[in-house]
């Protein structure tokens, strides 16, 4: 597609277009830019997830590779190359570990020389346990950390652990995840109709975990948690949100039985109207052992639901004394801090999510974080053209 003149053009480049942290924010922010001074597209290397629709849906050029994971095309990249001159990008961005290397790549090969973004959206707290993503591909990253024209973390945490390991600190920026606080707002209309869908009392403790089932979640935390809380509350519901985390979850079903907490669970696995289902929700919860930037906390805040979250990434710096911070990995912590909460009652519960909220809309609010990106963008593109009218507003 040509460009309009005074027009900045940036090339979004991802690993995959499948439901996660990164692709969500990827769409929330292209949706809120400026469109009358940035074009937007979407490169994935990967197949088609099952999010490209809500790309495409939404306006946004999208193209897939169609890379497998662990087999790398030359053809894929040639099509790389083919789809960065055609669009004659202006900036470059990559969105994660491989699709960072395969920016500064396609920016150097394609002879563009477009000035190249990196966004890593993870930490590096036993990734080698969790195997995402390979050493390799981090040693890698550190040794071409020195290219992009700078690195963009939706971490604290992370920045500090990837300096730590010589990636350049020098071009470091910080800009966190943002939420739609129009969207992610409380809502006690919505919250009487999903306790009523699913046959749950007004009085009933509704608490939340909203992740996929995959093993850094620790959902197995979250679960045993549930499990010593039932000992001292009869009336509690623990509703679990997210894909994969649904009945047909044979290994999650097979600890709940153990558990002997069946009547209590309710898991509704994958769901798209998470801002309204949300509202069912008394108290909300990350379990994770590894985070960066908790999208799901931030909603949840946003929604004025007071949270429970382990110690791990930025999950502290968000929470703060809006909510609680427990050890990760250890059930009777979190166990004895949504007892706090369940015993505060539900007056103070309010006022803990409306300060939760608050802190939300003061320094996480999407416009914000958008209006970060854009002021970074505009930076970049003044140093590498500083002649250019793309400048203004």
């Amino acid at each position: 597609m040509k460009k309009k003149p005074n027009i900045l053009k940036i090339s979004h480049i991802i690993t995959g277009l499948s439901t996660g942290g990164a692709e969500t924010m990827l769409l929330k922010l292209i949706s809120g830019m400026d469109k009358t001074f940035f074009f937007n597209s979407v490169i994935s290397l990967t197949k088609p997830g099952d999010m490209e629709k809500n790309f495409i849906n939404a306006g946004i050029p999208t193209a897939s590779l169609n890379l497998s994971p662990n087999f790398f095309n030359p053809l894929a990249l040639l099509k790389l190359i083919s789809l960065l001159r055609k669009e004659k990008s202006d900036i470059i961005q990559g969105w994660m570990y491989h699709a960072n290397i395969a920016s500064t790549i396609g920016s150097y090969i394609s002879g563009l020389f477009a000035p190249v973004l990196w966004n890593i959206r993870s930490c590096l707290d036993e990734a080698d346990k969790d195997k995402t993503p390979p050493k390799r591909i981090i040693k890698l990253s550190s040794h071409l950390s020195r290219s992009p024209a700078a690195i963009i973390y939706n971490s604290r945490t992370s920045k500090e652990q990837h300096k730590k390991i010589s990636f350049n600190n020098k071009k470091a920026e910080y800009i966190p995840n943002g939420f739609n606080c129009l969207q992610f707002t409380p809502n006690s209309i919505l919250r009487s109709e999903y306790r009523n869908k699913f046959g749950i009392s007004d009085k009933t403790i509704c608490i939340g975990l909203i992740a996929r089932y995959h093993p850094v979640k620790d959902h197995e935390n979250f679960l045993r948690a549930a499990e010593l809380l039932t000992q001292n509350y009869s009336d509690l519901c623990f509703v679990l949100i997210g894909k994969d985390a649904d009945w047909k979850n044979g290994v999650m079903l097979n600890l709940i039985n153990e558990l002997n907490i069946r009547k209590k669970i309710l898991p509704l696995g994958k769901q798209n109207n998470i801002h309204k289902l949300i509202n069912i929700l008394d108290i909300a919860v990350s379990s994770s052992y590894i985070e960066g930037f908790s999208n799901a906390i931030g909603e949840a805040m946003a929604s004025g639901i007071p949270c429970v979250a382990t110690d791990v990434g930025d999950s502290a710096y968000l929470v703060k004394d809006a909510g609680l911070i427990v050890p990760p990995r250890n059930p009777y912590k979190l166990c004895e801090a949504l007892k706090r909460i369940i015993d505060m009652g539900e007056e103070d519960r309010s006022e803990l999510g409306k300060k939760a909220r608050k802190k939300i809309e003061d320094n996480f609010s999407l416009e914000h974080i958008v209006d970060q990106y854009q002021k970074l963008y505009r930076k970049i593109i003044y140093q590498s053209q500083p002649h250019s009218k793309i400048i203004a507003g």
